[in-house]
């Protein structure tokens, strides 16, 4: 196969690679991103900055709408439409790589087919903010390569990269965006935070739990603080009640609570309704009069040792962090009824029945819950399809199981040998293949061979960027002059073994 000829790259005037004067001729694509999904709708200003701000921007730069000019083309990275327009928002860091930004993604491939004369950002920060600078230089290699020039707005300044003062110095400012994560929102402000949250403040760090709420009442001398919830607190307390009167059966108790309306009431309107849910769900029932809450959310209450007074941390338990809502003793005894381990490591007693022993003949498990995903409807609840004994290397005989989840109630509607639910699925795929249309086959392999072979020029590119870079790092290490040099000899040793040295200084000529 004959070698692909390299692209010619233009010879830039002294004039164009100091003071580049963009092309509006051609296309030009204007990139907005924000960190998080949150931002897009709390952040506004942020967002119209990026969005009709900039488009309006580019007007200044000389682009219109009557075709005169290239076309300006926004790239919102939060926004994802699908196929029938409905749109979503994501999270989208700067610190992501390029493939993992289909924006930014998109843009690099149309700057590869020669399309693009500018790409125009607010800052260089909502471009990148990787560390490694591998991505940013792989983008600078892009526009290098293709004559297109970044402008960036808040600095009204036009970068090309084939003036290596300009490529050095947006790496220079990508690396202090990469920084600016590391030291002030990492090391500053969520250290402030876990400081904040280990003295009694809330900090927004996890979820509110069940029995607690945040007190947002600025008058009052726990603001800001999580504190008990009296009127969700006497429906606890009696549910660790009931739960020890039925001998610790929480499926009896599930049973109970599930014909009720609602298990919690509604919080007053003063509260602040923050997010209730990580682990528990407190969902409001259709008389909107309280909450019901899940099983898992139900065990996750008993067993939380915010309930006590505590919380943990990094790992470690921090004791006497608020107020209690049940005494210790009633705490652990039904905690150690319902769990394996404490928090701290140590057994509860309880018994484990292991999914296998060493001494049965060992057998790898066939991936099937893929093929059978959860279907959830509002009458029948929602279908699960599990696998028990089956975890790595599982014994020969496990089980598969289809149950329906309603609220606290889990009905198992049918369970299955594992071996010979695995045999029907074989036979029926082996079955599939004989009248499988083999074109379609030879078709995915040669998409899937196109793929990869996409994934190793990529992967040479990024080889070229790295060698690239670390041609730039041995320049800049040769340019580096050392005016004294300090030389250690050992001159000894005494009869007791300690060596004596002399240290010689030499100045260095040209």
């Amino acid at each position: 196969m004959a070698k692909k000829d390299k692209k010619l790259r233009r010879e830039y005037t002294v004039e164009e690679l100091y003071n580049p004067q963009i092309d509006i001729s051609r296309d030009a694509f204007a990139y907005g991103r924000q960190s998080s999904k949150d931002q897009v709708v709390k952040n506004i200003q942020s967002h119209i900055s990026q969005t009709v701000m900039l488009l309006a921007y580019t007007k200044e730069l000389g682009f219109r709408d009557d075709g005169t000019t290239g076309k300006v083309t926004l790239f919102i990275e939060n926004q994802v439409v699908d196929s029938y327009g409905n749109v979503t928002i994501k999270n989208a860091s700067g610190t992501w790589s390029i493939d993992r930004r289909p924006g930014l993604k998109t843009i690099c491939d149309l700057i590869e087919s020669g399309r693009v004369g500018v790409v125009v950002a607010e800052y260089v920060d909502r471009l990148f903010r990787d560390e490694d600078r591998i991505d940013s230089n792989i983008f600078i290699k892009i526009c290098k390569d293709n004559d297109c020039y970044v402008h960036i707005s808040s600095k009204r300044m036009t970068y090309n990269f084939a003036n290596p003062s300009h490529a050095e110095l947006f790496r220079m400012e990508v690396q202090m965006a990469a920084a600016y994560i590391e030291t002030h929102i990492r090391g500053t402000m969520l250290r402030r935070r876990y400081l904040a949250a280990e003295s009694g403040q809330w900090a927004g760090l996890g979820a509110i739990p069940v029995n607690f709420i945040v007190d947002k009442r600025k008058d009052s001398l726990t603001y800001g603080k999580m504190i008990p919830y009296e009127p969700h607190i006497a429906v606890s307390l009696g549910l660790y009640d009931r739960l020890i009167e039925l001998g610790f059966d929480i499926e009896a108790l599930c049973l109970e609570l599930e014909g009720k309306e609602y298990i919690y009431p509604e919080f007053e309107e003063w509260v602040f309704k923050g997010d209730y849910t990580i682990h528990i769900a407190l969902d409001l029932c259709r008389s909107g009069k309280g909450y019901r809450i899940t099983r898992r959310g139900l065990e996750h209450m008993f067993c939380n040792i915010v309930n006590i007074g505590a919380i943990k941390r990094k790992g470690k338990i921090i004791y006497n962090h608020h107020d209690p809502i049940i005494d210790e003793d009633r705490f652990w005894l039904v905690y150690d009824h319902l769990k394996i381990i404490r928090p701290d490591g140590t057994p509860t007693g309880k018994p484990v029945f292991p999914r296998f022993t060493q001494q049965r003949n060992l057998r790898a498990a066939l991936v099937l819950k893929p093929l059978l995903k959860p279907e959830t409807t509002h009458e029948n609840g929602a279908v699960y399809f599990t696998r028990s004994g089956l975890t790595g290397k599982a014994v020969q005989y496990g089980s598969y199981t289809i149950s329906v989840r309603r609220g606290l109630v889990h009905d198992c509607l049918l369970c299955v040998n594992a071996q010979q639910l695995e045999c029907a699925v074989v036979n029926r795929m082996f079955a599939h293949l004989r009248i499988a249309n083999l074109g379609d086959l030879k078709q995915a392999r040669v998409r899937r061979s196109q793929a990869k072979a996409q994934r190793l020029e990529q992967i040479k590119r990024d080889i070229e960027v790295i060698e690239e870079e670390l041609a730039n790092l041995t320049e800049n290490l040769k340019k580096l002059t050392i005016d004294v040099v300090t030389i250690v000899f050992k001159i000894g040793s005494d009869p007791f073994g300690v060596d004596t040295f002399v240290m010689h200084s030499a100045r260095l000529c040209d």
